[in-house]
């Protein structure tokens, strides 16, 4: 027979004697109970609960479906008792086991849980469960273990800004319905001031949603794209903050106005020509240093010239096809290709390398220098030029504060880095959404804290449950 107290946290620090039956006792202040060789978990003595009479009977008992107990090859079976006074039914619980079960979901919720929040995959998640619990779970299985887990996590404020910070929003798909996500990313620290979704991308709704968010801190300077109703939605909120326009996407412009200039190669591809792509890496450079590229492209057009010139002499030039790039052009624009992806890898590879910021004066001489030959270039890119030097000031707060990135890079950086394009329709619903974007955003600030689970006590749940019920 083995004895002992059931209220010690340690199994082991019991007491064990001859057995004389095939049953195992144990204690619990003024109760004992009794385990059968047949798996069965019943009182000794029992008492009524409703008249508190000894009258009392065997009523059967009530077999553990739990599949984890079936699993470890357990038979538990909970005595019913029957009280002949008043007829009152009941099953004897057995606190130890139902702890043991719940333990055991959390820990594969748990496990989950972290999985996904590192990326994982749903089907590798799936295919997880199934090889280290032996479960068969579907996608919304794993999807709701995650959101219950989710609903857990304490979501922590920023205490402390820069003042500086990016702004910009994403769409996003919730069951095939359109979901407007907003982000504030503080540009200094790199901490996310807060992620969500809004019910649509209406300014009043944006300002409702910037006015409560960002009460607590200091607005000096936003880095956003280059949508017209920002500067005005921000100057309204915030009159004393300034807006700095995302170099990156001004520069897609850019590359868009140019677009129109692009000739015929010989595989019956558009390629911009020389003398445009030059003109392209001048814009380029009103605010970040490409010399380095047009350097290059100033010596590809001069032997480019030196090239027409010597046919000339041999009498064999021919009037130039507006719509076709020659042969020997398109040699030098493939090796200035070439000279581009290089420079591209050793700027990557040295930091102090990459690209330099031009100080406000640099830029200001530049455009004046453009300004005076506007006119030899095309109408889409006149038109760019124009809106450049009427907010010249959107475009110049990195170089008055060293502290301001001239790019909303940092933005997407943190989109692609927690919500993938393929994730976008996982979340079914808005509430599930938000409540990824939260982890998303504790995970980013590294303010998200892993699940508690005592492994210690599972242990000694475990030993002490398969000790009393095993058939052996």
């Amino acid at each position: 027979m083995v004895e002992y107290d059931s209220r010690l946290n340690n199994f082991f620090g019991g007491v064990a004697v001859q057995s004389l039956k095939s049953v195992k006792l144990f204690n619990v202040p003024d109760r004992r109970f009794a385990v059968r060789s047949d798996g069965k978990f019943h009182e000794i003595d029992p008492s009524c609960p409703k008249c508190g009479s000894m009258d009392v009977v065997d009523n059967g008992n009530d077999k553990c479906k739990s599949k984890i107990i079936k699993e470890l090859g357990l038979t538990i079976k909970r005595g019913k008792c029957k009280c002949n006074r008043c007829g009152k039914t009941w099953t004897v619980r057995y606190e130890d086991v139902e702890l043991f079960i719940q333990q055991y979901k959390q820990l594969v919720k748990m496990d989950v849980f972290q999985l996904v929040v590192f990326g994982v995959s749903l089907d590798k998640v799936v295919e997880h469960v199934a090889k280290v619990f032996n479960k068969n779970i579907s996608h919304e299985w794993v999807r709701q273990l995650y959101i219950n887990s989710a609903k857990t996590v304490e979501q922590k404020k920023v205490v402390q800004t820069s003042g500086i910070f990016h702004y910009d929003e994403q769409w996003l798909k919730v069951n095939g319905k359109k979901c407007f996500r907003v982000v504030v990313l503080d540009a200094v620290t790199g901490n996310v001031i807060f992620d969500e979704t809004v019910e649509n991308s209406k300014i009043e709704t944006l300002k409702d949603k910037l006015r409560m968010r960002m009460l607590p801190y200091k607005k000096e300077v936003f880095i956003v794209d280059l949508k017209k109703s920002y500067p005005d939605m921000l100057k309204e909120l915030f009159p004393k903050a300034k807006v700095q326009w995302c170099l990156f996407h001004l520069n897609q412009l850019i590359i868009d106005d140019f677009k129109a200039s692009k000739k015929l190669n010989k595989y019956g591809k558009k390629v911009l020509p020389m003398q445009e792509l030059y003109n392209q890496y001048l814009l380029f450079s009103f605010f970040l240093n490409h010399e380095v590229e047009l350097s290059f492209l100033k010596k590809q057009l001069k032997k480019l010239e030196q090239h027409k010139e010597l046919l000339k002499g041999c009498g064999v030039y021919k009037a130039e096809d507006t719509t076709l790039i020659g042969f020997y052009e398109m040699k030098l624009i493939q090796k200035f290709t070439e000279f581009r992806k290089s420079l591209k890898k050793n700027r990557r590879k040295h930091k102090y390398k990459y690209l330099l910021k031009r100080s406000k004066e640099e830029s200001a001489e530049l455009l004046e220098k453009v300004w005076k030959e506007i006119t030899l270039f095309p109408k889409k890119v006149r038109a760019r030029i124009r809106k450049i030097r009427k907010n010249w000031e959107k475009f110049t707060q990195f170089q008055q504060n060293p502290l301001v990135p001239p790019t909303n890079n940092a933005v997407e950086q943190y989109y692609s880095a927690t919500m993938q394009k393929t994730e976008k329709k996982k979340w079914r619903t808005e509430t599930n959404l938000d409540l990824k974007l939260k982890i998303v955003r504790e995970k980013w600030n590294q303010t998200l804290k892993k699940l508690k689970f005592n492994f210690l006590e599972f242990l000694q749940l475990f030993a002490k449950i398969y000790y009393l019920f095993s058939p052996t």
